[in-house]
């Protein structure tokens, strides 16, 4: 804006004040409400545009302002109120209405708060106040609203019959729990919550019948069971509960306690709340029965840790509070936890001033998480608070029952510790559910019940009555989870049993055969359901590992590698590979010769992608030495991937034959990839287009959806260059569907940015928007690598879409995050070429000449010598020589062997180019480095010679080759064709693979950069 400043409407207070606002208006939990509209009101500093408040044009803005900011307040207020905090809120409310007195919403707040601290007396006199007030300055009445909550405090000065004791603490992260319980209590008479203990399923019954008192005319009553140890004393300990209710003394003539309760109840509209049924199951359910079926206006309220097991009940399973995921979490996302909110709700009472920050919020996540998000537990962690800071309470969960053993003095004894809390379920068990539950220990991730049936003898009877009894809980895929806490304590139970490795054995064998039947298909049709399989017995497989290594036993350890090491290379766990595998293949023993050269080929493959070249060549010759080894898939690859990765072309075709004839039809389809990848990087797309066909078609058949990914992207590669942006779309959104199938964000996000280029190339500046948008719509585990390209992404479109001032400023940011992204530092200069771009399409030549020299003694690989010589060749026109320009462009060839047929940018540079000097002219300068070698291609830019290969791939992109680009240096011709090649000059340059396909070819290879 000429003449004053452009502002970011993001930055500014009242802008993020009218969010948090708004949020906490429309937050459920009053707790997390009044959280954010705290965090709202926080940003004022004094009133409203207080230095131009007298300016006509403030005064309007700043009356909003006030009133927004006072509405907040009220909002704010309410919020407390509804979390049960009426006592701070008395003196400000009263401030309030003195300042606002005609302002109705404060006073009844006002009347709200007084009432519930029991003062009806004086909420009485606040709405006297406002009447007279009212009718004297505005002749009118207070609004319906305030009229009706004076009736209902006059009618309600009596204590509302009921034994529910005002609570003592805040209720907070069940709101949407005691919405659905108290639907459910409205269309059932007998509703049971069930739980693990410390779930917090007692407090949630009596804030359910709290909220339901006007229901009830005969009162909420609750009957607390725990003490009771005797079934035959659960009527009478139900009358003594109602003692207060003045029973009629003729319904109390029955000898029978439970003929007593039926006649003094049979009249009565009221709700009984058992509380802790479980170990009195039988007995709580035969006087449900009887209640229910004689006194039609009593409704009843359970709580257990199992059902009661009778017609009519409708069950409302409790359990642990949300908790944040792992990693770093800010403090305005771990607060939308309600575990964290009763983190920092108790804390705040034990250590006055405490709040979760930014600083601890990590920490109190991490405890909330361990610890199960299970109310009780929280409580007993933010206890230890008045002793041991947040972090040192964390670094104690390890210890958790000895730590978490400081509860209220007038708590139930089995509510003061974890340890009680969990010896109470324990000890109402069975000797066969008992023996269930300790084994089951073993499993990290669940079981199903074919895991739990094998490795801990049971059956499904015994199974389902430990999910009965809340000691496992079951998920939508079928599988049988035990919470950490219970996992740890039957963990040493199955200790004290001395039946831990007998336990851990079945363990590891079981996982053995799963992983060996999942392997025969993670390379067919079947795959997405094995790979699924396998991801979610992820925890236990490292378990099983771990014990068959400790143990000595090579024949499990050895096989389990063997059979895992093609997931570990789906899923881009190479790291975890290649620790596993130098394990388990370094256990002493007699193992199969299959199992361990398979083991060995996976070792070897998975070093390849962690650069460790020489050690993979050695595992490679130590399985290929083995009696039969070569009819393993990957054996003869390992062979076609070195020569790739070295550039070694004579290695390749002598390796290729083995794999295109080799038995296995995927080996065959990825040798094809192998040579169709080859024949692209030198040039030959008629030859790549058919190996590719060929290949496609293969995977098709074999169903893979891995090989077919890899191949459509090469396909786009190929169309790209040749200016076919919609052929790339199409094979682009294909291999995203792929890849999404099978779950690899990755893949998704590069592909998403390539279609983004594509798109651009098109002019389709909308479609490209949408796919940067679903990129960034999706979360994945390297959030810094995923803002850095999708930084590099916004920068790309803003240059695409002709403002190159947004994406110069794009670039920077990007690359000023490049450092900690994680991505390949060889990918800098491509994003430095963008910014050249960008920098030359602001005017700015010079700037741009100086960044191009910045660039050069980074252009090691081809693909980044040929953007340069694009680039520098826009340079030249920018200075007026069309002659350079014309022979920096022959340069592009040079290294690509084909011309680039789908840049705009390059198309305009080549248009420029010619112009300048004419066709004739242009096409004898074009011509003279067109034929240059790689090696003349690099002293002609002045560029350093090449370096030394270095390979970082990334597992299956190994395989097929199809993200390695090897330099020969004479072309030995096409591998397993026979045919003679282009003579053409190539170094050794190699680059690294990130996902099924390296993170380059999502920037290199596009002919839009």
């Amino acid at each position: 804006m000429p003449g004053g400043y452009r502002l970011d409407p993001a930055s500014r207070d009242v802008d993020e004040f009218e969010r948090l606002a708004a949020a906490g208006r429309g937050e459920p939990d009053p707790a997390r409400a009044a959280e954010l509209l705290r965090a709202a009101l926080a940003l004022w500093r004094g009133p409203a545009l207080v230095d131009v408040g007298d300016a006509d044009f403030a005064r309007a803005a700043a009356l909003r302002l006030d009133e927004l900011r006072l509405v907040a307040t009220e909002d704010r207020i309410e919020a407390e109120l509804r979390a049960g905090a009426a006592a701070g809120a008395v003196a400000e409310l009263t401030e309030i209405t003195s300042r606002y007195p005609l302002r109705e919403r404060p006073f009844g707040l006002l009347m709200r708060a007084l009432a519930d601290l029991g003062r009806s007396g004086e909420a009485l006199r606040v709405y006297e106040r406002l009447r007279r007030t009212l009718s004297d300055e505005l002749g009118t009445d207070p609004a319906a609203e305030l009229a009706a909550l004076h009736v209902a405090l006059l009618r309600g000065n009596d204590r509302p019959p009921g034994n529910l004791r005002a609570p003592l603490t805040s209720f907070v992260g069940r709101d949407a729990e005691l919405r659905r319980v108290a639907g459910l209590l409205r269309d059932a008479r007998l509703v049971t919550l069930v739980g693990p203990g410390g779930a917090g399923k007692s407090r949630l019954a009596v804030e359910v019948g709290r909220s339901l008192a006007a229901e009830a005319p005969d009162g909420v009553w609750l009957v607390e069971l725990a003490p009771v140890r005797d079934p035959d004393e659960v009527p009478a300990a139900v009358l003594d509960a109602l003692r207060p209710a003045r029973l009629a003394r003729d319904t109390l003539a029955a000898r029978d306690p439970l003929d007593r309760l039926v006649a003094a109840l049979a009249a009565r509209h009221q709700l009984l709340i058992l509380d802790n049924c479980e170990h009195l199951i039988e007995a709580c359910a035969h006087l449900a029965d009887r209640l229910l079926g004689a006194c039609p206006g009593v409704r009843i309220l359970a709580t257990s840790r199992e059902p009661l097991a009778m017609t009519g009940e409708a069950l409302c399973p409790v359990g642990p509070l949300p908790v944040p995921p792992p990693g770093r979490v800010g403090v305005v996302e771990a607060l939308g936890f309600g575990a964290v909110r009763l983190f920092a709700d108790r804390a705040a009472q034990v250590r006055p001033g405490f709040a979760v920050t930014d600083a601890n919020a990590a920490e109190v996540g991490e405890i909330c998480r361990r610890l199960d998000g299970l109310p009780l537990a929280i409580e007993l962690a933010t206890a230890r608070l008045r002793t041991l800071p947040v972090g040192q309470v964390a670094a104690r969960l390890g210890d958790r029952f000895r730590l978490l053993s400081g509860g209220s003095r007038t708590a139930l004894p089995r509510h003061q510790t974890l340890q009680a809390v969990v010896d109470w379920s324990w000890d109402l068990l069975s000797a066969a559910e008992q023996r269930l539950a300790r084994r089951m220990s073993v499993f990290l991730d669940g079981a199903t019940l074919e895991a739990a049936e094998t490795v801990c003898e049971s059956d499904l009877a015994t199974v389902s009555a430990l999910v009965d009894k809340s000691f496992l809980g079951v998920d939508d895929d079928g599988r049988y989870q035990m919470l950490e806490t219970i996992r740890v304590y039957a963990a040493g139970r199955l200790i004290e049993a001395g039946e831990a490795a007998a336990t851990r054995d079945r363990h590891a064998a079981y996982l053995l055969g799963l992983a060996r039947t999942a392997e025969r298909y993670l390379r067919r049709r079947e795959q997405l359901t094995w790979l699924a399989r396998l991801t979610a017995e992820r925890g236990d497989i490292a378990a099983a590992l771990r014990w068959s290594v400790d143990r000595g036993d090579a024949a499990t350890a050895v096989g389990l590698g063997a059979a895992l090491g093609w997931f570990w290379s789906l899923r881009n766990h190479h790291g975890e590979a290649v620790d596993w595998l130098g394990q388990v293949l370094a256990v002493p023993g007699e193992v199969p010769v299959a199992d361990r050269a398979a083991a060995l080929a996976h070792y070897a493959l998975n070093l390849l992608a962690v650069d460790e070249h020489a050690a993979a060549r050695a595992r490679y010759e130590e399985a290929a030495g083995l009696a039969g080894a070569g009819h393993h898939p990957l054996i003869p690859l390992f062979l076609v991937m070195d020569g790739m990765f070295h550039g070694n072309r004579e290695q390749l075709a002598a390796a290729m034959p083995a794999v295109l004839d080799h038995p296995d039809p995927w080996t065959r389809a990825v040798g094809l990839g192998v040579r169709a990848r080859w024949r692209h990087e030198g040039g030959d797309l008629d030859g790549a287009d058919r190996d590719t066909a060929d290949a496609l078609a293969a995977l098709r058949t074999t169903g893979d959806r891995w090989g077919l990914a890899i191949m459509l992207s090469l396909s786009a590669d190929a169309c790209g260059l040749r200016g076919d942006h919609a052929g790339a779309i199409a094979a682009l959104t294909e291999s995203v569907a792929l890849a999404e199938e099978l779950d690899v964000e990755e893949d998704q996000l590069f592909g998403r940015y390539g279609l983004l280029l594509h798109r651009a190339e098109l002019g389709d500046l909308a479609a490209a928007r949408a796919e940067l948008d679903r990129a960034a719509s999706r979360h994945g585990t390297a959030p810094d690598r995923r803002r850095f390209i999708l930084a590099v992404g916004e920068a790309d479109l803003a240059r695409l879409s002709g403002d190159p001032a947004a994406a110069v400023a794009g670039y920077h940011r990007a690359l000023a995050s490049e450092a900690d992204s994680g991505i390949p530092g060889e990918i800098r200069p491509i994003v430095q070429l963008n910014l050249v771009k960008a920098v030359l399409a602001t005017g700015d030549v010079a700037g741009a000449g100086r960044l191009i020299d910045e660039v050069r003694a980074a252009a090691g690989n081809r693909l980044v010598l040929a953007v340069l010589a694009e680039v520098e060749a826009a340079v030249a026109v920018a200075r007026g020589d069309g002659a350079a320009a014309a022979r920096l462009l022959g340069c592009a060839e040079a290294i690509r062997g084909v011309p680039n047929r789908g840049s705009r940018e390059v198309a305009a540079t080549v248009a420029a180019a010619r112009d300048a000097v004419g066709p004739e002219g242009y096409a004898r300068e074009y011509a003279t480095t067109a034929a240059y070698s790689l090696d003349k291609v690099r002293a002609f830019l002045g560029v350093p010679g090449a370096s030394p290969a270095r390979a970082r791939n990334s597992g299956p992109a190994a395989v097929d080759g199809h993200r390695q680009r090897g330099e020969d240096d004479e072309d030995a011709g096409d591998p397993g064709d026979g045919v003679p090649g282009r003579v053409r000059d190539r170094t050794t340059d190699h680059e690294p693979a990130h996902g099924i396909r390296q993170v380059r070819d999502r920037v290199d290879l596009h002919p839009g950069l």
